[in-house]
Formats: structure tokens, sequence, C-alpha cells
């Protein structure tokens, strides 16, 4: 059985009423443990993220909007720093998930 369908089998026995405080304990500790991990790679990326900001003087943001409009010139950097870019967003939702 995948992991998915543990998942699944759990979701549906709390909708058919489970009340484990056991459970409850272990989930919200699992979801806290995630949630400080992307907490951890998201701080990682930031860091990485501001050398190309006092680099290029300009915030990832500001680079992002340029990059996805085609007014970035093709760069080794440029993509990296595009693709740190979309892993933060990547794990800003998945810590946004996490937090709900």
């Amino acid at each position: 059985m995948t992991v998915a369908e543990k998942l699944d089998n759990l979701a549906e026995l709390y909708r058919q009423g489970l009340d484990s405080r056991f459970l409850d304990q272990q989930l919200d500790k699992l979801l806290q443990r995630e949630a400080l991990e992307c907490q951890h790679q998201i701080a990682q990326l930031e860091a990485r993220l501001a050398v190309f900001e006092q680099q290029y003087g300009e915030s990832t943001e500001g680079f992002v909007r340029r990059w996805q409009a085609g007014q970035v010139q093709d760069s080794f950097d440029f993509t990296e720093w595009a693709s740190l870019a979309q892993a933060r967003q990547f794990l800003q939702a998945r810590l946004r998930l996490l937090e709900d």
C-alpha cells in the first residue's frame, strides 16, 4: 500500500467518526515537523536569493517579473536565480498547506 493510499484510508476513518487523541497528536507532530523543515529550506533559499539580489541590485520579485516577461538575457546566473525563486514559491505553497 502506498503512502497516499494509507492517508486516504486514514482520512476515510476520520470521516467515519474516528476519534483518536493519539493519532491527532501524532499527525500534529508530523505536520509541525514537516513545516519546520519547509521553513528551514525556505531560509536557505532566501539566503541564496539574497546573494543574487545584492549582486544584481534587484529584488527577486522584480527579477521574476522581468524573467517571466522575457526581458532578461539568458545566463547561468539568471537561470539559477529563477529556479531558486520557483523552488521558494513551491515550498511556500507547501508550508501554507501544512499550516492550515
